[in-house]
């Protein structure tokens, strides 16, 4: 992946406002290269700007209104988690990171929160329902 391409993806999940079509798909591009550990993929992500990028999505958020998906907020976590643990870049990473408010609120929070379930975006996965399978209308027997 082109040090280019990256920082073209970065600039895109820093803009503001942020585009509710193509955020989601940023932050799941830049989880993908953050999580292979290919050499010098983490130091370009560094350089690009990416932590900051990522750290002011998830305090800012993303404008409600946008109905933008909850996965970019997941992504956003793990992405910052793979260049936390990249080899290379990573003590540098762990660094910026270190001082920050919103990474020690977010990097423990449970991911399963925040995804859809199913094929409804809207729909989010918070325990079992009445509607579950197996559990639909009962028919009288008269």
């Amino acid at each position: 992946m082109s040090t280019g391409l990256l920082r073209v993806v970065v600039n895109d999940v820093a803009r503001t406002p942020r585009c509710p079509s193509t955020l989601p798909i940023a932050v799941d591009l830049l989880r993908e290269a953050a999580g292979h550990q290919v050499p010098r993929v983490g130091f370009c992500l560094l350089e690009c700007g990416c932590v900051e990028a990522l750290l002011n999505l998830l305090a800012e958020g993303v404008n409600p209104a946008q109905q933008v998906d909850g996965a970019a907020r997941v992504h956003a976590i793990e992405t910052l988690k793979g260049l936390e643990s990249d080899v290379e870049a990573g003590s540098h990473v762990a660094a910026r990171l270190a001082g920050s408010t919103v990474w020690e609120n977010c990097k423990g929070q449970r991911h399963d929160l925040f995804l859809a379930t199913g094929g409804s975006g809207s729909l989010m996965l918070t325990g079992p329902s009445s509607l579950d399978v197996g559990n639909g209308p009962q028919r009288s027997t008269l």
